[in-house]
This record gives structure tokens, sequence and C-alpha cells, in this order.
């Protein structure tokens, strides 16, 4: 075999014609390949790397967005690359499962596979999405060692609007009370100030879908109050609650808890009434919390009783313009400081004070009361008998 080499090989050997070249090179070059790879003059080529692609993809629609979690590769250095389109697979405009994926916002994912995220977790969000739009998503791997990309793997969802609230309204003795904050389908938790003399508030849930569930909770009571229907009014009885602060829970069919605080605004502390000539000072302190949002102050005095002839009650509304303070409350003043001197009193007259804050919205605290008495200084008269003077030594 080896001569038949050293032949072919030898320049001297000349082939007379095509045929005869055609004949000898079936013949020979098969014993020339095995006798080159014998001796490791061909090697095969190497495969070409690979990528396994990602696994088990799971879509769950939410409110304009996708969530995504699939189960991890194998390889080192993986980053994962999340694409999806709203065009079909099949049919006009339709964009195949392994069309290339276009980066950055000139994509259009009508038309086109739009590359949304990469991570080298194994869960994402695709966000921007429209509800009640059908979406086809897909995952791949990029090997960032090897250099090289997996194929796919393939799911589909569409954004839903979530069940919750789309709106929360409120009122008390016939007026809107403001929210804080206001009204967010996003936010869960709100808080609401009455006016101190309100007896009752009614809140009106809307939703999207399904059924809700209304707890109503204050000190002394607890009830439940099914919800069937969207827009349907509710009322929680204040007074009989005994309490401040009055939490409402809403519990959607998602299972998603808004809660609605309904406060009664704190009254001011610590009034005292300091009685001078013809005059009364009155000083007071603001409530352990909620003084920043405390507007103004007003203080008011009357000098009839609380019983009896001609009584005025606590919380009798303040007299009209002219009234006089032997008959009703008169308004001494509205001020932001934390006191307020009153003069042109008539001494040892008695006197009823009381001071109340205002909160935004026309919202008022409850009153606190005080006493007091105007009394003219002590004067002494001293006669020239009454003390010696002795020149000292």
């Amino acid at each position: 075999m080896f001569e038949t080499l050293k032949v072919l090989l030898q320049p001297a050997f000349v082939l007379k014609s095509a045929s005869a070249f055609s004949g000898l090179y079936r013949l020979f070059f098969p014993v020339f390949v095995l006798l080159l790879g014998a001796f490791g003059m061909f090697q095969a080529a190497p495969a070409a790397a690979q990528q396994a692609a990602p696994t088990n993809l799971v879509v769950t629609p939410g409110s304009g967005k996708l969530d995504l979690s699939w189960t991890a590769s194998t390889g080192d250095n993986l980053t994962y690359i999340l694409s999806y389109t709203s065009a079909p697979k099949t049919g006009p405009n339709a964009v195949a499962d392994d069309a290339s994926g276009v980066l950055g916002s000139g994509a259009d994912p009508a038309t086109e596979w739009k590359d949304f995220l990469t991570t080298p977790s194994t869960s994402g969000t695709i966000t921007g999405l429209t509800n009640g739009t059908a979406y086809r998503v897909r995952v791949s791997a990029y090997n960032g060692s090897l250099g090289v990309e997996s194929g796919y793997v393939f799911g589909t969802g569409t954004p839903t609007q979530a069940s919750g609230l789309t709106g929360l309204s409120l009122t008390a003795g016939g007026n809107a009370v403001a929210l804080s904050p206001a009204f967010d389908t996003d936010t869960t938790s709100y808080t609401a100030t009455v006016s101190v003399d309100a007896t009752s508030v009614t809140f009106t849930p809307t939703w999207t879908a399904g059924d809700a569930t209304v707890f109503a909770a204050g000190s002394t009571i607890f009830r439940a109050l099914p919800v069937s229907t969207s827009g349907n009014q509710y009322t929680v009885n204040l007074a009989s609650s005994g309490a401040t602060t009055v939490n409402i829970t809403i519990i959607s069919d998602i299972h998603r808890t808004y809660r609605l605080t309904i406060k009664k605004p704190l009254p001011v502390v610590a009034l005292n009434v300091t009685p001078g000539d013809s005059e009364l000072e009155m000083s007071w302190s603001p409530p352990s919390s909620g003084a920043r949002s405390i507007s103004q102050y007003e203080v008011e005095l009357t000098a009839a009783p609380r019983t009896g002839a001609g009584a005025v009650d606590d919380n009798a509304p303040t007299g009209q313009a002219g009234a006089h303070p032997d008959t009703a409350w008169i308004q001494l003043g509205i001020t932001d400081a934390h006191s307020l001197i009153f003069q042109g009193l008539a001494n040892g007259s008695a006197y009823r004070v009381r001071v109340r804050a205002q909160y935004p919205n026309g919202i008022v605290s409850a009153w606190i009361f005080g006493t007091g008495t105007p009394q003219a200084p002590t004067t002494w008269k001293v006669s020239p008998a009454d003390y010696t003077v002795e020149e000292g030594v």
C-alpha cells in the first residue's frame, strides 16, 4: 500500500487520459484518506457550541403587564432575553416564532418581536401593555461564556384590569368628605376627617367586577356589611360607636384589602384662663397629634349660666352679630396663636370660655371649656399715722 502511495506521488507518473485518472481516483482516494487519518493529518471539525433553552415558562397577566417566570437553563454566565409581540403567528401580518427581535423604543410589537428585558434571574415583568390585547412572549438564554444564544420557550397572555376598587367617595351630614390621599386605583389606605358633630358617615365604594365585603369597626361596634353590587351606599353610625376613630375594611374578591380610617378631629388641650383687671387671658395647647393640619383656633365667651334661668348650653351655637354675652356665646376672635387676651369685661362677673380648632375643609374639633372672673387689683390706703420714719445714724 505504501509503495502504491509512492507511485501516486511521483511526478514521473503520467496519466495518459482523463478516464484513466478518474478510475485511479476512485480506486486509490479512499485508501489515501485512510492513510492520512492514520497519521493524524485529518481531524474531524469540532461540533458547534450549543446552549439549551429555558423551560416551563409561566405567564401571569396583570393590569397593563405580564409577569413571566421559567426554569433556568444549564450553563454559566447566562442572561435571559424577554421578548413580546401582539402580531399573530399565522395569517396576514404574521410574525414567525423565530423572527429576530428588535431592541429599543423604535420597535413596534404589533409588527415584530420587541426585545423588552434582559435579566440574569428566572423571572421578569413586561410592562406598558394594553389591557385586553393578546400577546405572545418568548424567553431565550444567552451564554456569555460561549457567546451563543439558545432557542426559545414560548407563552401567551392577555393583560386585564384587576378586580378592585375603581372609586371611593364619602359624605357626612350631606357634605362631601375629602380622602387623604386622594383616591387612586393603586392606593389601598385612606384617612377621612369629619366634623366632631357628625353622627354618621356614608361611603360609596365601586369596583370593576366580582364581589367585596365591607367591615366597619369602632371601639364598641363590629358589624359586617355584605356588598354584592357596585355603587351601593353604606352608612356607619359614628355616635353609636362611641369612638373618635372608625376603621372600615373593604376586601375585594381577589383578596385586595382597602382600609379607610374615619376620624373626628382632636380638640385642643390644657386650656388655662387667667383673670386680670377687666380682662381674661386664655392660653391652650394643640392636640398631641394632627396639630400641623390645624389652620386656626376659635375663642368664644359667655356670661350666661350653664343651668337655670337664662342658661346657655355648652355646645349652643355662636350668637349672631350684636348678641350680648349675658345671653349667648359671642366670638372673641379667630387666631393662629395659642393664646388670646380679651378686655372690657366686668370685674366680679363669672365668664365661661370655650376654644376649638379649625381644620381644613371646614372641619372643626370639639370645644374645650374654662371659666374665669376678672378682678380689679387690690389697693391699700395708707395714712401718715400708719407709719413712722426714722433717720438712720
